[in-house]
């Protein structure tokens, strides 16, 4: 190969860390690298004779997205429709710009997801914190305030536990272990300040399924830490006892008192009204497009009368849900379908970190549609493709 094609190889390598880099960073600033990223690896792709679909789980990006070009047909809300569509152009095109076969190592790519959103966390927390005592808040909780300097608590939530997975399996800082242990220590630290029940959970099933695997003791010891965190949080913070105490909210997935506001109960609320979208079409769902406002009606209707579910326009917030209302028994089976390929194959070549990312991204599917923002999409094709990609390619590039 001569010097031009390695040029190009680097700048390749070096967009990728830069694509690592900006999952973190405002959503603006990943389409601008995607857009360097697509002719290059075109051009890659081209020059080496590379597949678009020699990792088998392209497949089923394909086919999910051309099911959310066919859902267009059963949907009235072509406007609406055509904005899905082209969020979800990352179906295809994540696939296309992560060429496993040209990044031998990933640890780089890794540390510059890990290190971009440890400078987040630092500056949401830093800002939230002198944003509540030093101004005066018109919010009630402190973690309402997060979204203004970070993102989303859950997906802040989502992306601390990916990097505590990343710094732990690929032993990113293991020449410093005081750094390792320190950046592990504020990792844990600030996702209980995001107060995210559903990442803290899982990061406590996590370590629950570590210790069982290995029996070594520093998973002992890591969820005897979270307990003593979770339980001296619980008396010391208002915030982090007001969202422990609304988990008392829940009284079955049936149940749904349209008096009570709170965040558990209205999340009964988008299941059941998820479940009514779902009957007017179980074997296609609403179409893509026409999931919001079917929903909306829902909210209004008798049977659930959640009104600030309908002033929000709330979606699901279950992955799983969204599939099914959005696209029926077809589009969950095939979503289904994508996961338990990803599960088999992370079994079968023991692919650790693949199995433990979708572990966390499978939990967190429980209450947040992850899939519906970008910056939940972007990141779940993007870890998803490289941790299976790089792990089971089985061929040398032909130089």
């Amino acid at each position: 190969m001569n010097l031009k094609n390695l040029n190009i190889e680097r700048i390749y390598q070096i967009l990728l860390i830069v694509l690592a880099l900006s999952l973190s960073l405002p959503e603006r600033i990943l389409p601008l690298v995607m857009i360097l990223l697509a002719p290059l690896s075109l051009y890659l792709r081209f020059k080496h004779k590379l597949n678009y679909f020699k990792n088998k789980d392209s497949w089923f990006y394909v086919l999910i997205f051309l099911l959310y070009v066919l859902g267009l047909l059963w949907c009235d809300q072509t406007k609406e429709g055509l904005k899905i569509i082209e969020k979800n152009l990352s179906f295809i095109v994540m696939p296309l710009v992560i060429i496993p076969q040209l990044l031998p190592h990933k640890k780089k790519i890794l540390s510059a997801f890990v290190i971009s959103f440890i400078i987040i966390a630092l500056y949401t927390l830093v800002a939230t914190l002198i944003n509540i005592l030093f101004f005066e808040s018109e919010l009630r909780w402190y973690f309402q305030e997060i979204d203004k300097f970070g993102f989303h608590p859950t997906y802040m939530g989502l992306y601390c536990l990916l990097a505590i997975v990343m710094i732990t399996r690929e032993k990113l800082f293991e020449n410093n272990k005081k750094l390792n242990w320190i950046l592990l220590s504020f990792l844990i630290l600030f996702l209980f300040f995001l107060a995210s029940r559903i990442a803290i959970l899982a990061l406590v099933f996590l370590l629950i399924l570590r210790l069982i695997t290995s029996w070594k003791k520093e998973y002992f010891i890591g969820l005897i830490s979270i307990f003593v965190i979770g339980v001296g949080l619980f008396f010391a913070s208002d915030d982090f006892n007001y969202k422990t105490k609304q988990l008392l909210d829940f009284k079955g997935l049936t149940y749904y008192d349209n008096n009570n506001y709170g965040s558990v109960s209205v999340r009964v609320a988008k299941i059941k009204a998820s479940l009514k979208v779902w009957s007017q079409n179980p074997w296609l769902g609403s179409g893509t497009g026409c999931l919001k406002e079917d929903l909306v009606t829902a909210y209004r209707s008798k049977s659930i009368e959640c009104w600030p579910c309908s002033r929000q326009q709330y979606n699901p917030h279950n992955q799983y849900l969204s599939f099914l209302a959005g696209h029926g028994v077809v589009g969950l089976v095939l979503f289904s379908a994508l996961l338990l390929f990803l599960v088999y194959r992370g079994i079968r070549s023991k692919n650790n970190i693949l199995l433990e990312c979708l572990l966390l991204f499978m939990i967190v599917f429980l209450t947040e549609s992850v899939l519906h923002r970008q910056r939940g999409l972007t990141a779940f094709l993007f870890f998803m493709i490289l941790f299976y990609g790089i792990h089971n390619q089985r061929k040398e590039l032909n130089r």
